[in-house]
């Protein structure tokens, strides 16, 4: 589904550095989707991140 979200232009295309407000903004334009729920779902990506940043992810770190 992110990946989905990346390639239709609401993430980065290239899906590096995506913050939570981000993904949030992303679901709620895409899905309608609650900012509750895809914090629940961010907060999981944030935790597997490699970017060096605890506030961004890359696509690929959610597939961990």
């Amino acid at each position: 589904m992110v990946n989905s979200l990346a390639n239709h232009g609401f993430l980065p295309r290239d899906g590096m550095n995506i913050s939570l407000a981000d993904l949030i903004v992303a679901f709620n334009e895409s899905l309608n989707l609650a900012p509750a729920a895809t914090t629940l779902v961010g907060q999981k990506a944030l935790l597997a991140s490699t970017t060096g940043s605890n506030a961004t992810f890359n696509l690929d770190d959610i597939n961990t």
